[in-house]
């Protein structure tokens, strides 16, 4: 790509088998969340059923309870195209958020050139949806990409977050989060950015009350008008309770999870979706790829080689038309425009069966 030079690795790498376990190790830790707060089997299958969409003779033409899917309609609201021929939904408070996100995990001891020189190849690249994790200690970096890249403010969409993982008590989890806030701000303000268009909790505190400790400080934000709209990652369906049951509390509209082919059983997927759906929650998956057993990812290339498709971009396909979005990550610019290059196929719903069961 003219004027990035882009590093196919980063610096500094987990051993592989550790990662390998980090990665087992959460997952499994989410899968028990969702387990454990998600509705009884009688109501998932009902919750599958539900989610059907039929095609004009009445029939349905999408089958979530096989599948394990939801279909793309049944995204929140109708996908419209925006300039960047990327397709965006309509947020339960009427923002249009792009379906397709992408995240500069340079992480911090690649300093903010790293972050710098992939944010400006992701606009290149069409993405216009951008999550500059607290975590990736990215935000610096990503703020002065888009910035050298000259796209206006108003074409993008910016997710930043705050991370008080297992904070515990209202006023600590306001104090901290508050000041994650504030961060947030500063490091944005080096690319000349004041004001985000989500605000995201990495993880939720220890309880519902610190959890309204943290959404306290996410409310003044929103008040003063340093961003558009508030979301959180990895909360069970107990801890989004938490906040929506609170008449006073302002509605997340995101919840960013570990979700894709593997992460969960096919009916454990469906109710996820289902059921964040039913709350006016869009899921975006992180990490839309790893993990997804080798089994699946042959039988996804098999799939692609017939449509002119990598194995990727149908594993990020069946995300979509399981009725989440993803945010997604490369260092690599042709794998950049890989992973956004999803809207111009589909899957049938045979394949879809084959996938979930392989």
């Amino acid at each position: 790509m003219p004027g990035v030079a882009l590093r196919a690795k980063p610096r500094y790498r987990l051993p592989v088998g550790l990662l390998a376990v980090a990665v087992w190790v959460e997952t499994r830790a989410l899968q028990k969340c969702y387990l454990q707060t998600a509705p009884a089997k009688s109501v998932l299958e009902a919750t599958a059923k539900s989610v059907e969409s039929n095609d004009a003779s009445g029939n349905p033409s999408r089958r979530a309870a096989l599948a394990g899917t939801i279909s793309l309609s049944q995204l929140p609201s109708t996908a419209v195209a925006s300039a960047s021929s990327q397709q965006s939904v309509k947020l339960s408070n009427d923002l249009l958020f792009p379906i397709v996100s992408f995240g500069p995990q340079a992480y911090g001891f690649n300093g903010d050139g790293k972050a710098r020189e992939l944010t400006r190849a992701a606009v290149d690249a069409g993405y216009r949806n951008f999550f500059a994790s607290v975590l990736a200690k990215n935000q610096r970096g990503f703020a002065l990409g888009l910035q050298d890249s000259g796209i206006r403010r108003e074409e993008v969409f910016i997710c930043g977050s705050v991370d008080t993982k297992g904070v515990r008590g209202f006023d600590k989890a306001y104090k901290e989060t508050k000041v994650g806030c504030e961060e947030n701000l500063k490091a944005f303000a080096a690319g000349g950015i004041d004001y985000v268009d989500m605000i995201m909790l990495d993880y939720p505190a220890a309880d519902c009350e610190s959890i309204k400790g943290q959404w306290k400080a996410f409310q003044e934000m929103l008040a003063q008008g340093k961003t558009k709209s508030l979301a959180v990652s990895n909360f069970g369906l107990t801890q989004l309770d938490c906040i929506l049951k609170d008449s006073s509390l302002t509605p997340p509209v995101v919840n960013q999870l570990r979700y894709n082919l593997d992460a969960y059983p096919a009916e454990t997927a469906a109710a996820i979706v289902a059921e964040n759906k039913k709350r006016g929650v869009i899921v975006q998956a992180w990490s839309p790829l790893r993990g997804v057993s080798s089994k699946k990812r042959a039988l996804a290339e098999k799939i692609g080689k017939a449509k002119g498709k990598s194995f990727a971009q149908v594993l990020l396909r069946w995300i979509l038309q399981s009725g989440a979005t993803y945010t997604t990550q490369s260092s690599r610019a042709d794998r950049l425009a890989e992973n956004i290059q999803i809207f111009d196929f589909e899957l049938s719903d045979d394949e879809l069966r084959q996938l979930v069961s392989a």
